[in-house]
């Protein structure tokens, strides 16, 4: 059996409405004769995995295997451990790309002898409307490694594995955090910062659509999500503080944006354990934020002292309006 040079890893749960869309827009590739498609399914409750099965039945370059784990890094680990391509992408189940998306991602990366090669994206609103966030300029350029780490820890650009492709063995010692909810959040800023060379199409190829019931939906009530995005949080502002290939002033705005964000985010945890009547827990996160900031400050700038006095301030009043809300006393969490 010929080797492919591109492998495409897709997880798949729950998405029977949209797979073969997405599949599809793969098949339509101009490189696909390069490709194999491999389709993790991890415990859907529709009928995704008897789509999977239909689409292989027809199309030799796709591949199932199955996991019983509903999580999207175990399914992409266990699409690493079969891929034969000498590359790697990915794309989500629900998502789609340009016919030339991965032709173009592969002449970019050896036109640049880079390890990773990624372009824009474009957002599909439930109504069909396509949003465009980013430039379109058809540009192909190298971008530094603490570039693109700074811009992803601003989201100015994803956090997510896909559009972009890997060398293989850039996963040999590397692999996605399982049964973690916002794991991509968690790891591609420390994964492109330890990158030598990267390059960018300044085109979106990859088309983001915008699903009810999606991970970042129904955030509200999920206290599971609450807790991975504040841990994942604090471990970029943990990152920023120590890495030392970002300039003092592009440091300061990642680290006034992660003080800012961490804050509204533990904010919002605590209230959501005050709600389950979780006071230990709501305790437990009020004071492990106010111990970071404390620590940080200690070994801050002055400008850092300053922002970090602020963010304590802006937290304790946050919570405590939460307190009044919930007609808690004001020194439950002490």
């Amino acid at each position: 059996m010929r080797t492919p040079k591109l492998s495409i890893i897709i997880p798949v749960y729950n998405v029977a409405s949209y797979i073969e869309e997405s599949v599809y827009s793969l098949l339509n590739q101009t490189v696909i004769r390069d490709m194999e498609i491999i389709l993790v399914e991890n415990g859907s409750k529709d009928n995704s995995l008897e789509l999977c099965h239909k689409l292989s039945d027809c199309n030799p370059c796709i591949k199932v295997i199955t996991t019983d784990i509903a999580d999207v890094s175990t399914a992409r680990n266990c699409g690493l451990n079969i891929a034969r391509g000498s590359l790697i992408g990915f794309i989500d189940g629900d998502d789609t790309v340009e016919p030339t998306m991965f032709e173009e991602l592969i002449k970019a990366k050896e036109a640049f002898h880079a390890d990773i090669a990624y372009c824009n994206f474009k957002y599909v609103q439930l109504d069909g409307t396509v949003e465009h966030r980013f430039p379109d300029t058809g540009a192909v350029s190298e971008i530094s490694p603490s570039e693109l780490c700074y811009e992803i820890l601003m989201e100015e650009s994803t956090s997510a594995p896909w559009a972009r492709i890997y060398d293989r063995s850039f996963f040999d010692n590397r692999k996605f955090p399982e049964r973690m909810v916002y794991e991509d959040h968690s790891t591609m800023y420390r994964w492109m910062s330890e990158m030598s060379k990267i390059v960018h199409i300044d085109k979106p190829l990859y088309n983001y659509h915008a699903r009810i019931g999606s991970i970042t939906n129904g955030f509200d009530k999920d206290l599971r999500k609450y807790h991975d995005y504040f841990y994942a949080e604090i471990g970029r502002l943990d990152f920023v503080y120590d890495y030392s290939n970002l300039d003092s002033l592009h440091k300061k705005k990642v680290l006034r944006y992660l003080i800012k964000n961490t804050r509204v985010v533990a904010a919002y945890y605590v209230n959501m354990l005050l709600k389950n009547n979780d006071i230990e827990g709501a305790r437990k996160i009020y004071r492990y934020y106010l111990d970071i900031l404390d620590i940080r400050r200690v070994l801050s700038s002055p400008f850092l002292i300053v922002k970090t006095l602020e963010g304590r301030h802006k937290f304790k009043h946050r919570v405590s309006r939460i307190l009044e809300s919930l007609y808690l006393d004001q020194t439950i969490l002490k």
